[in-house]
């Protein structure tokens, strides 16, 4: 129940971001013509502090839609790997 919950509310955020992108809310007919419209979906697994949840992310025609919301999702429940680097004397 919380995985579906989550998915519900990753994908409306991605929504709203791709509207914002495009400038113009899904079904808007008066904008559909802009240069750049929605186009389908990709699957992704999102890594969440409940675990891998399997989501949809919107694509638009030209590509360039670079969903902020679920890149920051990914980076803050994956711990960043860390590179030391031990200099011999």
């Amino acid at each position: 129940m919380l995985a579906g919950l989550t998915k519900a509310v990753l994908e409306t955020a991605l929504e709203a971001e791709m509207s914002e992108h495009l400038g113009y809310e899904p079904h808007d007919r008066a904008r559909h013509d802009s240069g750049n419209s929605r186009n389908g979906t990709r699957a992704k697994t999102a890594l969440t502090e409940i675990g891998p949840v399997r989501i949809e992310v919107l694509r638009d025609r030209d590509a360039s839609f670079d969903p902020v919301r679920t890149r920051a999702t990914h980076a803050s429940t994956t711990p960043a790997p860390t590179s030391r680097n031990h200099a011999s004397a």
